[in-house]
This record gives structure tokens, C-alpha cells and sequence, in this order.
């Protein structure tokens, strides 16, 4: 039996606002988002829009009056779209009605943008309850799986603290743009509405040619990638406090090592930089690396590398992103305390799509 306009939409805000899939908390804002849609696009259920929304919503004739879950679930996800879409023009929306939905993925779907309606909510009304959610118990309780389902990007910095050497904890915010949708690390700025202010880990990107991985009297001839020894880098030292980050990849390799219980990495950039030729390509860059790479300032360990397209075992086959690199084809590196050291995680983005999650270490 089929439902009828008004039936079709108030099931939807019905499952929106009592969901277990998450928490009371978190699926209060995202059903005020939703409803505050409602309430404002379609107050007339005479209107042509408030058809077809509802024809969006329709996902057929179904026996036994609609029993099932998965239906609800895609009905409620697409107007959790729908209402993300009102609210910031933006957002690009997923599929355009609810019929296209995937039901083998709907259940994640609608869990991720429940919190990242919620994050919404909250940089329209105020608040950060959201981002803190996400980034201090959704994501580092499962960290893989989060990455699986919700895109990630690092906006690092060049800044290293000299005072807190080798280690370089710094501030970042971390929030929601619905506009990439995808939850976003900016170091060293302050987070406005939605967005929470937290403590990282900040592994900064040098050149390969840098002091820090190949220390040599300046003025001195160019450096060769072929013979160059990586034998006296200087890693970051993590604190085990902070989440772990560093700026996105389209070619860097990064070097990871565990000295007296903690963990050391660097952020090898192959070119790029202005005025740091010569450069080389990420591949060779990785491989060399692996040749003869250490870090000096954790007794000489040698480092175990993430490249493009190589890397140490058990990642002998680094990320991939693809030709090229820009803003929709890059890996991202984030990391997590656990046990006596880190455990880090890469997301590669390809097209603006997620196409590979994994734990490197």
C-alpha cells in the first residue's frame, strides 16, 4: 500500500527524531535541522514543492504497510540531504531522490549525516557540541571505520615551536564543510561556530633538500636524490596526547619510527617548495627513502615509509592517488594514541571520493 504525500514525510521526521543508530544527543539537532526545513519549504502540503518532495521521499509500493527498516532509514537520509541542501546551497547532494540510495550503505549514510547535521545545526545556531563529538569519541573509538565513511582533509602548517623541540604540539580546529563534505583539521586557527578548538600533534613538511633530513654545510652543490643519504633525519617526536596530523599528500613520503616508547615521524615533500630545487618525483623519493632513511634524534632507527606507490611493508604498495594531484586527489595521514605509541591511519581521496582507508602502523 502506497503512502500517501503527508505520510511519507512525517515517517521521515518520526525515524529522524527517534533513531537508536546514535544517540539522543546526536539526532536532536539533526531532527531540528530537518523539521526547521520542513517548517520552512514545505509548509504547504498543496504546493508543487511539497509533491515532489514527497515523490523524492517514494521508494514504491511495498507489502505489509512499508516494514522496512532499510526504507525508513533512506527516506530519513534523504531528507536529512534535502535539509543540509536548504540551509547552505552548497552541499552537494548525494543522489537526487531516495530511490537511488544504496540500501547495502544506508545505515552508515544515515549515521554520518546525522552528526554532520548535527555539526550543521550548530554553525547555523551556535554551539560545537557536534565537532567535539566526532573528534574526541566518534572518530578515535574506531578510526578505520569512521574513515571509510566520512571524508577527511589536513590543513597543516610550515611552523615548527623551536621551544618545544623535537616534539610540536600546536592548536587546530576541527569542523564540518558542507561544502566538500568533509570534516576538515586546520592548525593554528581558532574554530568558529560548529567547529571545536583542540591540541595536535603537527608533523610538518619539508623539502627533501631540507637540514632536517640532510644536513650539509650551506652553500653547497644541489643534491642528488640517487645517492643522498636519509641516514640523519630529524623526526617529529609525538607526545602520545594529541591526535596526530599533517598536510595532505599528492607525492610526499612519510617516514615513521618508535624510539624509548615513542613515536618519531616526518613529512618528506619531493616538490613543491619554492626555491628548494632540485626536486624528484614521490616514488623515487619513497624509495630512496627506504634505502638508507633513519632518524638521528631516536637512536639511529630506521624508518618504515608510506609513499606513493611505495612503501615498507606491509603497505609495499603506499597509496595511490592517481595522475596527478590536486584538490580532489590526495591521501590524508591522521593518528591516534594507543598503547605504548600511535596508531596511524591513511584516507585516499580520489575524484573527490573516498577509494581506500587503512591502518599503516
Amino acid at each position: 500500500m502506497p503512502k500517501n504525500d503527508a505520510q511519507r514525510i512525517t515517517d521521515a521526521l518520526n525515524y529522524l527524531q527517534n533513531t537508536v543508530l546514535v544517540t539522543a544527543a546526536e539526532r536532536a539537532e539533526a531532527h531540528q535541522l530537518a523539521q526547521d526545513f520542513v517548517n520552512a519549504a514545505l509548509n504547504n502540503p498543496a504546493s508543487a514543492a511539497y509533491q515532489q518532495f514527497s515523490t523524492n521521499l517514494s521508494l514504491g509500493a511495498h507489502i505489509l504497510l512499508d516494514p522496512s527498516e532499510r526504507r525508513k532509514m533512506a527516506r530519513s537520509l534523504f531528507m536529512l540531504w534535502s535539509a543540509m541542501r536548504h540551509f547552505d546551497a552548497s552541499f552537494p547532494m548525494p543522489y537526487p531522490d531516495a530511490s537511488q540510495i544504496p540500501e547495502g550503505t544506508v545505515r552508515e549514510a544515515l549515521i554520518s549525516y546525522i552528526r554532520k547535521a548535527r555539526c550543521m545545526y550548530e554553525i547555523l545556531h551556535g554551539g560545537n557540541a557536534g565537532a567535539n563529538h566526532v573528534i574526541t569519541q566518534v572518530m578515535p573509538a574506531n578510526p578505520l571505520h569512521f574513515l571509510w565513511h566520512n571524508k577527511v582533509i589536513v590543513y597543516g602548517v610550515s611552523f615548527l615551536d623551536p621551544a618545544q623541540a623535537p616534539q610540536n604540539c600546536l592548536p587546530c580546529k576541527f569542523e564540518y564543510n558542507a561544502y566538500k563534505d568533509r570534516y576538515e583539521f586546520t592548525v593554528r586557527q581558532a574554530a568558529g561556530a560548529g567547529g571545536v578548538n583542540i591540541q595536535v600533534e603537527s608533523v610538518t613538511a619539508f623539502h627533501w633538500t631540507d637540514q632536517r633530513y640532510v644536513p650539509r654545510p650551506v652553500p653547497s652543490p644541489p643534491l642528488v636524490i640517487g645517492n643522498t643519504n636519509f641516514g640523519q633525519m630529524t623526526g617529529i617526536e609525538l607526545s602520545g596526547n594529541h591526535t596526530m596530523v599533517t598536510t595532505q599528500f599528492t607525492g610526499c613520503a612519510f617516514s615513521m619510527g618508535e624510539h624509548n616508547g615513542h613515536m618519531y615521524c616526518a613529512h618528506v615533500s619531493p616538490a613543491g617548495v619554492p626555491n628548494m630545487a632540485p626536486n624528484t618525483d614521490g616514488n623515487t623519493l619513497a624509495q630512496r627513502v627506504m634505502v638508507n632513511g633513519a632518524f638521528a634524534n631516536a637512536g639511529g632507527i630506521a624508518v618504515r615509509v608510506y609513499g606513493r606507490n611505495v612503501g615498507s611493508v606491509p603497505n609495499a604498495r603506499g597509496y595511490d592517488i592517481g595522475i596527478g594531484g590536486d584538490a580532489n586527489n590526495y591521501m590524508t595521514i591522521i593518528g591516534f594514541p594507543g598503547g605504548a605509541s600511535y596508531h596511524l591511519f591513511s584516507q585516499t581521496t580520489r575524484n573527490a571520493a573516498i577509494k581506500d582507508a587503512r591502518r599503516i602502523i
